[in-house]
């Protein structure tokens, strides 16, 4: 049993909440955690659950302050908007974790050792579901939207000009999944497209753009690749500006960190597998990476 219980504050008040009571108060029982309250957009939803005190919205920054962590209680998918809002309130993304990743530390796998801020660029989701897995500060522009696969291999060629320019609001572009805003901004950045299919509006997805940039770490990087290219996977490995290069494909492949997958390849959940979060059809050691090592390919399940 721990000797100082984690205090936490559980966020989010649905069904996800709900089937996991059972398992929160064993944890509370057994003196390993401390929950403070309950929080959600509906102050009445908080009250109705009962076991624990309702928190209002406003005084998540200053418990969070205090020393208390903001566990997000949705599906993965849905508390990306969520996580975004609540540091838009002013709660630290140190502060924030989703109930998959803080439970698995709680069960002592949380990796020893790491570094204390790295870069990651992607041109899915894949980088800013990294970041939360492993509970670290995000130091990459490249979270919560999309490239396509053209403009991001120009993009990492030419990394240092393209994180000194100012993307600009171009057009509004329709949903493409229903995880996606109904409508969501389209920036360019000089010549190339950056859909920001998690932001509402052009103001905050630049702003957060020009947020992380600053964040940049260039001599200590990773960049992750999805294609179904071969020449596109050449193209990628090639890259020598970028310290670590790591691709998902669907076609044979003897490069080294390439990693073949059968199936579809932009399915959501394969990322989620991969940073030890959902299905298990990729296990993949990121913990190697952020310890300082090159990332090791464990084992490949179809």
């Amino acid at each position: 049993m721990n000797e100082t219980p984690k205090k936490i504050i559980l966020y989010g008040c649905g069904r996800y909440l709900k089937n996991r009571i059972h398992e929160i108060c064993r944890l509370e029982q057994e003196g390993i955690i401390k929950v403070l309250g309950v929080c959600d957009r509906s102050f009445e939803a908080a009250k109705a659950i009962g076991i624990w005190p309702a928190v209002k919205l406003e005084d998540l920054p200053s418990l969070a302050d205090a020393g208390a962590e903001v566990i997000i209680m949705t599906a993965y998918r849905l508390g990306i908007e969520i996580e975004e809002a609540l540091n838009d309130y002013g709660v630290s993304y140190a502060k924030i974790s989703h109930f998959p990743v803080f439970f698995t530390r709680l069960n002592g796998k949380e990796p020893i050792g790491l570094r204390d801020k790295f870069t990651a660029f992607s041109h899915t989701c894949f980088a800013g579901i990294l970041y939360n897995t492993l509970g670290l500060e995000c130091c990459s522009p490249t979270k919560n939207l999309w490239m396509n696969t053209t403009d991001y291999l120009v993009f990492l060629r030419k990394i240092e000009h393209y994180l000194s320019v100012d993307p600009v609001f171009d057009r509004w572009q329709d949903a493409l999944s229903v995880f996606d805003e109904p409508k969501y901004p389209v920036l360019l950045l000089d010549d190339i497209e950056l859909y920001c299919n998690h932001y509402k509006t052009p103001e905050h997805a630049i702003a957060k753009w020009v947020e992380r940039r600053k964040k940049v770490i260039l001599k200590d990087c990773v960049a992750f690749l999805i294609t179904e290219s071969p020449a596109e996977n050449l193209e990628f490995h090639a890259l020598t500006n970028i310290p670590y290069k790591y691709s998902f494909v669907n076609f044979e492949c003897d490069l080294p960190n390439c990693v073949q997958i059968e199936g579809d390849l932009h399915d959501l959940d394969l990322l989620q597998a991969a940073h030890h979060i959902a299905e298990d059809k990729v296990d993949i050691d990121l913990t190697d990476f952020v310890r300082g090592n090159d990332m090791v390919i464990k084992k490949i399940k179809a």
